[in-house]
């Protein structure tokens, strides 16, 4: 399979993988040829990508850390957690188990998820992204697991504050008023508060949830905490939230590429995030994901077929319309100088 942009979609292409709805229902299977119609709906709809089976990438299998099973499921879960009036404590600990399992089961994959986000719901599929993206890079950092559930909850719950906010600028597709801004940055807050009354839910994931907006230059909010006042899994959650919002399509801008999103991050170390902390993270995610069409300095152009998740700056290409590969971590006076 292949990631294309929706613009660069032909009629009659085929959809390699489902496409849900905020809800967790299916938008359309894999398997729909896409029409027109199809492809006018999705854009109005938010989403700006789409995987689709073109002839050099039938046998392309991208692995991700969440089947898109139990991705749909944890949308579904996540959204009836976020609208119920009290706290389901153990739904969210039976949900946060399993993504725990799905993310253990995937031992050696990089650090790539299919988010493909519906505007309107995108709180409910960014706190899963969170969580699942959460897990991976906190077993990257060999967090004990009594640990690293506690840092999935928080992530899964970070932006549970938003039920506080209205529709109307959560979902606003322009730049906010000064008003709307502050508004915005209550959140975190109005998730403690939701939130401090379960005595099931551990401090550390409290503070996932009250200072993932938090910077290392004190320039953050809610506290303007600096450095290691800020605890360890509001650091966390501050990279992890800030990578998922970049790479993800927002009202009010398209999607980063994973390329693009790690060089912005890379220029926020040691003033957003801890360097030390951001670089670890950094050398966990793929620049380029597999199924990206790019462009090398050969001037050739391919679909990136794998990532070795020991040098993800150097994947293996399969040129269009052609048979060969490029392995870019033996052919090392080669480098990807586009991603189309």
């Amino acid at each position: 399979m292949r990631i294309l942009n929706i613009e660069h979609v032909e009629s009659g292409m085929v959809l390699a993988r489902p496409i849900y709805d905020g809800a967790g229902s299916i938008l359309l299977g894999a398997g729909v040829e896409l029409t027109v119609g199809y492809l006018g709906r999705l854009t109005e709809l938010g989403y700006s990508q789409v995987y689709v089976e073109t002839p050099e990438s039938l046998d392309v299998e991208i692995r991700e850390l969440m089947s898109d099973e139990m991705r749909r499921q944890s949308i579904a879960t996540v959204k009836k957690i976020f609208n119920a009036k009290s706290l389901d404590f153990e739904a969210i600990s039976r949900l946060v188990d399993d993504i725990m399992d799905e993310v253990f089961a995937t031992r050696g994959v990089i650090l790539q998820i299919f988010n493909l986000k519906d505007r309107d719901s995108y709180t409910y599929q960014h706190s899963v992204d969170a969580c699942c993206l959460g897990i991976g890079f906190g077993r990257r950092l060999q967090l004990d697991p009594i640990r690293l559930k506690k840092l999935a909850i928080g992530l899964l719950l970070h932006d549970i504050g938003k039920v506080t906010i209205p529709d109307e600028i959560l979902n606003k597709p322009g730049k906010f008023t000064p008003e709307e801004y502050k508004k915005m940055q209550t959140h975190p807050m109005a998730g403690w508060h939701l939130l401090k009354d379960c005595d099931d839910l551990s401090p550390l994931s409290r503070a996932v949830v009250l200072q993932h907006h938090e910077k290392w230059d004190g320039t953050g909010y809610p506290a303007g905490l600096k450095g290691d006042e800020i605890h360890p899994f509001g650091q966390i959650g501050a990279i992890i939230e800030v990578w998922d919002a970049l790479t993800s399509d927002r009202v009010y801008r398209p999607k980063f590429q994973p390329h693009e999103a790690l060089e912005y991050m890379m220029g926020s170390a040691g003033r957003h995030f801890s360097a030390d902390l951001i670089k670890k993270f950094l050398r966990s995610v793929p620049p380029y994901k597999i199924g990206a069409t790019v462009k090398l300095s050969t001037g050739e152009i391919g679909v990136v077929v794998a990532v070795d998740t020991e040098a993800t700056m150097r994947p293996r290409v399969r040129l269009l319309d052609s048979p060969i590969e490029r392995d870019l971590a033996t052919e090392i006076d080669i480098t990807v100088t586009e991603v189309l």
